[in-house]
């Protein structure tokens, strides 16, 4: 008599690690996409990197807009953050807005393959800054309220450096040596 095997149902805790695994090493090729294809980068393209079909990563992202802007933001937060951490080992405000600002403007020097994507041709920086704009309005404002920056027109003059700030960012990325990006800075 042959007894049926009774399949055990699959682990979902070696499952869920087994995504995640998966779900990062597609977030690294999307890394690599993005620094030699760009955000425009088409489904061919993300196949020849990744190596899997379509379907296969879409099990892990929704759509390819997605997975961009996923890997995008696997590199950029970690470097934000990175950033940040510097900044709040300085007991002043001010620096702590100036020091995360500064580390970005030496990006090209710090992290090549961020500032890859940053200066590709169809990367859009001041989508990037439209992020994290909003968080340096918010800390203007705080400076503002305690009284360690001017009151008068205080949004225009924080909306204008954030502008200024993409366009160094991106002028440093493509070419701006740290000493011509930093004066830029001082102005703005």
């Amino acid at each position: 008599m042959v007894t049926a095997k009774v399949q055990k149902p699959p682990n979902s805790v070696g499952y869920s690690a087994h995504n995640e695994r998966s779900r990062a090493a597609f977030l690294l090729d999307g890394q690599a996409i993005l620094e030699k294809y760009g955000v425009k980068a088409t489904t061919q393209q993300i196949q020849s990197v990744t190596g899997v079909s379509p379907s296969t990563l879409y099990r892990y992202f929704e759509s390819r807009e997605v997975y961009l802007s996923q890997s995008f933001d696997s590199v950029w937060t970690p470097f934000i953050e990175n950033c940040l951490e510097r900044s709040a080992r300085y007991n002043d405000e001010l620096l702590a807005m100036v020091v995360p600002f500064r580390m970005v403007l030496n990006v090209k020097q710090v992290n090549r393959q961020l500032a890859a994507i940053i200066g590709h041709n169809d990367f859009n920086i001041e989508w990037a800054f439209a992020e994290v704009g909003t968080d340096w309005v918010l800390h203007y404002r705080s400076l503002v309220e305690k009284g360690l920056l001017p009151n008068e027109r205080a949004e225009a003059r924080v909306l204008p450096f954030v502008g200024a700030a993409a366009l160094l960012v991106r002028s440093a990325v493509q070419g701006l040596d740290p000493e011509q990006a930093n004066a830029g800075f001082g102005f703005a």
